[in-house]
This record gives structure tokens, sequence and C-alpha cells, in this order.
């Protein structure tokens, strides 16, 4: 069975795009920001996630062993900056900081993903 991951999978096409892969017999793996608001995906597997993260994609691609080459077109929309996690808050509010670096929540993380995947 072929496996597929569709961005931008909660939107008007994307929904579309994974209900019709899905009617082909594709495996379909969903990727948006939010859930899909007006019906249930029919996608297999759906991650919440913002791919536009630069530099937690990055990050991530590097753990994976991946070159990722990006391409910015400066004449478009560059969508909201402030959805970087700032840890300020939490640490004032709850006297809470992550017991490690960032780097290392991903290295194991991705290990345990990686697992699941080939599972998958």
């Amino acid at each position: 069975m072929k496996k597929v991951l569709v961005l931008g999978a909660s939107r008007f096409i994307g929904h579309h795009i994974v209900n019709r892969l899905k009617a082909e017999g594709y495996r379909v793996r969903g990727v948006d920001l939010k859930n899909p608001e007006f019906s249930t995906t029919l996608a297999d597997d759906f991650v919440i996630d913002d791919l536009r993260q630069y530099k937690l994609t990055y990050m991530v691609s590097k753990i994976a062993g991946k070159k990722l080459v990006k391409k910015h077109d400066t004449s478009k929309p560059q969508g909201v900056r402030g959805r970087n996690s700032d840890n300020k808050l939490i640490q004032e509010k709850l006297s809470w900081t992550p017991n490690y670096p960032l780097k290392k929540g991903l290295d194991h993380t991705y290990i345990w993903t990686e697992q699941q995947v080939k599972k998958f």
C-alpha cells in the first residue's frame, strides 16, 4: 500500500485530497495547523503541526539525517510571526523549566517517532 503525506489536510482542498486518496486505497497522513472543523478526517493519521517553524524543522531534519532545502518567496505574505515558543511566561507563572535542552528532547522524540512510522 502506498503512503502519502498531505499538508494542509484540514483545509477545503486538502480535506478533499485526503478523501480522494483514501478512496483510491492510499494510506494517508494529514498535517495541518488544526483539526478539520466541518467533518472528521479520513486520514489514517492526522498530526497538528506548524511546518513554518523553520528553526525547529531544520533541527528535526538534521536529527533525521536529511538535507532540507527551503525556498522563500518574499513577494508573498509571510503569515503570523508570533507562533514561536517563548517559555519565559511559563517559567514566571509556574516556576517550571524544561529538564533538558530542546535538541535532546527532539533526539528522543525523533527516534520514537521513527519507530512508530516503521510500524505504520
